[in-house]
């Protein structure tokens, strides 16, 4: 991130309401960056938020799973970090 992305962020987190700062913060906390590649599908921001703050909480999340071969199954995991692949 750029030395002028990381004032604004840093004046824009002081002026928010704590519940908000602390999902920012929790999202940049759990988020590792990758290269950025724009192919592919998109992650709803609610999405994310939510799955940051499992990191945070460190709880267990269930899901759907789907293969390469289109078998299903459910998984049960905990999430560490969220890896941030450009908006996916």
């Amino acid at each position: 991130m750029c030395a002028a992305s990381l004032r604004a962020l840093a004046k824009l987190e002081q002026v928010l309401p704590s519940r908000l700062r602390r999902r920012v913060s929790t999202l940049q906390t759990y988020t590792v960056p990758v290269p950025r590649d724009d192919a592919g599908p998109r992650v709803d921001p609610s999405i994310l938020t939510a799955l940051a703050a499992a990191c945070r909480e460190r709880v267990q999340l269930r899901l759907d799973y789907r293969d390469h071969e289109g078998t299903a199954t459910v998984r049960t995991v905990e999430p560490y970090r969220l890896v941030n692949w450009g908006r996916r």
